[in-house]
C-alpha cells in the first residue's frame, strides 16, 4: 500500500511563522557578519552606521510587509486600502532613506548592504528549500 505525501500549500508554507522567523534569524546572522566585517576592514563611522541603519530599516520594512500580507492572506481578499498602505509605506521608506543618506551622511553603499540582509536571507532560504 502506497501513501501519497500530504499536499503542501506553498502560500501557507512561505507565510508560516516558522519560516518567517527563520528568515529573520538568518538575516540577523548576515547583519552581524556585515557589522563584524565593517569593523575589521572599514573602521569608519559612516560605514558602520550605514550598515546598521540599512539593516534596521530592512527589518522594520519586513515586519510591516509581514503584517500586511498576513492580514491579506488571512482575510482571503485584498482590500483597496491595502494597496494604499503599501504605497504610503514605500513613500515613507524612500523619504527615510533619502534623509539618512543626504542629511545624516551615512554611506549609501553601506546602507544598501545593510538593507539587503533580508533579501539575502530570503534568497538563502529559497535556495535551501530547493535542495
Amino acid at each position: 500500500m502506497t501513501t501519497t505525501p500530504p499536499e503542501v500549500d506553498p502560500v501557507k508554507d512561505i507565510t508560516s511563522d516558522a519560516t518567517l522567523k527563520s528568515i529573520e534569524r538568518t538575516a540577523l546572522v548576515i547583519f552581524l557578519g556585515l557589522v563584524g566585517l565593517s569593523c575589521v576592514f572599514w573602521p569608519g563611522k559612516q560605514i558602520f552606521f550605514g550598515i546598521i541603519a540599512g539593516a534596521v530599516i530592512a527589518f522594520l520594512n519586513f515586519r510591516l510587509i509581514r503584517r500586511v500580507v498576513g492580514k491579506m492572506v488571512g482575510a482571503g481578499t485584498v482590500a483597496r486600502h491595502q494597496g494604499l498602505r503599501f504605497f504610503i509605506k514605500l513613500l515613507l521608506l524612500l523619504g527615510l532613506m533619502a534623509f539618512l543618506i543626504v542629511k545624516v551622511h551615512v554611506s549609501p553603499v553601506a546602507f544598501m548592504a545593510g538593507f539587503s540582509v533580508i533579501i539575502l536571507a530570503i534568497t538563502y532560504h529559497g535556495i535551501k528549500s530547493i535542495f
